[in-house]
């Protein structure tokens, strides 16, 4: 496994994932975009971003279906966008070099968007607080490689999943044999961004406080 920087590398993988679009419990926009990601993986335009962008498609699954309780798609259509919570985070969502946000996610939810009718509105959020801003409508969901985990299924609702993802431990190349081992690891001193699944790695799998 190779990094977008020449100094660093891909020490060891620590996690597989998968990346879902977190909406609010039992939001029917979440009936909606899974029907979107079908469409969009039946017509290859998921495979196109992804080939863009240099990532994997999750596998298709049989997904469970919930009933919504939730009417966000005549809420969001009244207000004529859908807004999505997102961290300055590449190849997910991130600036261009005029300013603009573009990223897999970005495109993604553009084209989403126009076939919901609505406009697509970007907000960057305190990652920390995602669940707070989406419960009090300060957003319409997350769609910013959001990983899928139990605790957050129980809280949201989230679309099949449509990205698989791993974390991964990086270091400068000059020390990649030095720390080629969780043992090793558990010895270096490891960043982790606040509420990721990259700190539950380091967490749950490395030992690290």
């Amino acid at each position: 496994a190779a990094t977008s920087y020449d100094n660093l590398a891909v020490a060891t993988e620590l996690t597989s994932e998968e990346y879902g679009i977190g909406f609010r419990k039992g939001s029917d926009l979440t009936g909606e975009l899974n029907k979107l990601i079908d469409e969009f993986t039946a017509d290859g335009t998921l495979k196109t971003l992804a080939d863009k962008y240099n990532l994997v498609l999750a596998e298709s699954k049989d997904e469970e279906t919930t009933e919504a309780t939730v009417n966000d798609l005549d809420y969001i259509k009244a207000n004529g966008k859908l807004v999505i919570g997102i961290t300055d985070y590449e190849p997910m969502n991130y600036r261009d070099k005029n300013g603009e946000w573009t990223g897999f996610d970005t495109e993604f939810a553009q084209k989403v968007c126009e076939k919901l009718g609505v406009k697509a509105e970007f907000v960057e959020i305190d990652w920390d607080n995602k669940f707070l801003a989406l419960e009090s409508k300060a957003i319409d969901c997350v769609w910013n490689g959001l990983t899928v985990t139990p605790a957050r299924a129980a809280q949201w609702s989230i679309t099949m999943n449509y990205l698989e993802n791993k974390q991964c431990a990086v270091v400068r190349k000059a020390d990649k044999d030095k720390y080629n081992s969780y043992d090793a690891l558990k010895k270096a001193r490891i960043v982790a961004e606040d509420g990721s699944a990259g700190e539950d790695a380091a967490k749950e799998i490395l030992g690290i406080k």
